[in-house]
């Protein structure tokens, strides 16, 4: 299809920029790519037939300042999409001069979607809409929270000062203690550990303020990878044990505009427990596009005052991650041969596709080029 317009797209090098690209594309949105990474290897996201131009930055700030720089010479108001954390927080704390040039993420104004961030106060807000949250404590600069019960979830307390390496489970203070020692992040989240059912995502759009909030379906997260919820997955219909309404009512009360996903437990007796709001596009939301609902389109439309597509019925899909998937192979987690089973279940692939087969070339290419330098340290 050829492009009918122009999104910005601001994120890492991972599948959840490479998501958004494709699900724009398909609708005949070029992307204009903002690439933040370490500046190593191909940055195999830009290589999507899908991208009309891409840039790289090693701050988020940078990519900022681009957007900043080229307003004179915009023809246009034009949309942005943020696909990481950071790239979420750096527009927001940007709002007042970036959106009078461009559609971005907010709540209304500058600062609030990186205050929200705070997962203390994302569980205040969801227990506010009547959502239930684990029991958490707080921890500053390795100070042990008094009455913590074991065992925890230790979380960065704003995503964007920390990375999905920098979550784990503490089962008594010796472990606890040892992750101090090496922990990044001065602000700590520290949460009761559920013993889960299964874990799942509510994965939207939400238009002017929260008036009009798009969930399709539900995210099933199978098999998630060590450090996330990225894992093979089961994107299916919902049914009245979700909170879909309860989400609602949670964002139009932070006001906020923008893609988002609510993340979940539900436990072994059924209880559901909130985890946290993702300000952005979610890395598995490659799977609503996939199940016949475009998100990133939805927004774009919404963000540029279009008319909305009406959201059709979904189609249950699986989806994989098949890189993630594939490291738990080695780290014997899982057998080649159920990989292989999962893998030909899958509908939609969040790095390969056949319509789109140069990220995934790229993405092998780097992958044996660490793989040689690190036999070549040995």
């Amino acid at each position: 299809m050829a492009p009918s317009g122009r999104a910005f797209v601001f994120g890492g090098n991972h599948h959840n920029t490479l998501g958004v690209i494709r699900s724009l594309g398909r609708e005949g949105i070029a992307s204009e790519l903002l690439l933040v990474d370490d500046m190593k290897g191909t940055a195999y996201v830009s290589k999507s037939s899908y991208v009309s131009r891409a840039h790289r930055f090693s701050s988020y700030g940078e990519g900022v300042e681009y957007l900043l720089d080229i307003i004179p010479s915009l023809t246009r108001k034009e949309v942005v999409i943020c696909c990481s954390d950071g790239a979420s927080s750096a527009v927001d704390m940007n709002f007042d001069k970036l959106s009078p040039a461009y559609y971005v993420p907010n709540c209304g104004k500058q600062g609030e979607i990186s205050r929200l961030m705070s997962k203390e106060l994302l569980a205040s807000c969801a227990v506010g809409a009547g959502l239930n949250a684990p029991e958490t404590w707080l921890s500053e600069n390795g100070s042990v929270p008094s009455g913590i019960r074991f065992p925890v979830i230790v979380k960065p307390l704003y995503s964007k000062d920390g990375s999905k390496t920098d979550i784990r489970v503490c089962r008594n203070m010796e472990e606890l203690s040892a992750y101090f020692q090496q922990k990044h992040c001065a602000q700590l989240q520290l949460q009761a550990f559920i013993e889960k059912d299964f874990e799942y995502q509510l994965i939207g759009c939400s238009v002017e303020g929260g008036k009009v909030v798009v969930i399709p379906g539900v995210s099933k997260v199978i098999r998630p990878s060590d450090t996330s919820n990225t894992g093979f997955l089961l994107y299916d219909r919902l049914d009245d044990s979700y909170p879909v309404e309860k989400v609602k009512q949670m964002l139009s009360g932070m006001n906020y505009s923008g893609l988002f996903s609510a993340e979940f437990l539900r436990d072994k007796n059924g209880k559901d427990y909130f985890l946290e709001v993702n300000f952005r596009n979610d890395g598995n939301a490659i799977a609503v596009t996939a199940a016949g609902v475009n998100l990133p389109y939805i927004w774009y439309r919404s963000a540029s005052d279009q008319e909305l597509p009406v959201p059709a019925d979904i189609k249950p899909v699986y989806v994989m991650p098949e890189f993630d998937d594939l490291a738990l192979v080695f780290r014997r987690r899982i057998s080649f041969g159920t990989w292989l089973k999962d893998m030909r279940r899958a509908s939609c692939y969040m790095e390969f596709d056949k319509a789109d087969w140069k990220p995934g070339f790229y993405r092998v290419l780097d992958m044996l080029a660490l793989l040689f330098r690190k036999m070549g340290k040995r």
